[in-house]
């Protein structure tokens, strides 16, 4: 796994970590552990965003890389090293297309939790954790359209 696969990775288990305290927190009552959720949860978004962007960087620079190496090789007249620039060149576009489809994922991730937020908020007849509810399933329908 490349490390910044490895960074989401963390930033997701960070972010749900704190969800799941700030919920919590907001559910018991207790306005220590809810802003300590949430700082947790923030932290999380941030190491996900700085590992998204990084992935999707590194692979611009693979496409952009392998396409040079198959300019130079058709110019040249080495079909190996055409074909080996083209072959590079679609990894790097592949990469950012990987990235694009775990930033979609993530964001129907927040958009069911954001669902279960507002049903359990429901049931607890808690009107901040229904609104909390409500703007994740938002967030998580923006983070879906903003990473196509």
């Amino acid at each position: 796994m490349n490390r910044n696969l490895t960074k989401q990775a963390e930033g997701l288990a960070d972010e749900a970590a704190g969800k799941l305290k700030k919920v919590a927190g907001k559910i018991t009552g207790n306005e220590q552990m809810e802003a300590e959720g949430r700082a947790t949860e923030l932290k999380g978004e941030a190491k996900q965003k700085v590992a998204d962007t990084a992935e999707r960087i590194e692979g611009k620079a693979q496409e952009i890389g392998g396409a040079i190496k198959k300019k130079v090789g058709e110019v040249i007249g080495n079909e190996r090293m055409a074909v080996e620039g083209r072959a590079t060149e679609l990894k790097g576009e592949s990469r950012q297309e990987i990235a694009k489809g775990l930033e979609r994922l993530k964001g129907k991730a927040e958009e069911v939790a954001g669902f279960i937020e507002k049903k359990v908020g429901n049931l607890l007849e808690n009107e901040d954790l229904k609104a909390e509810g409500s703007e994740r399933q938002i967030k998580g329908q923006e983070r879906q359209a903003s990473s196509k």
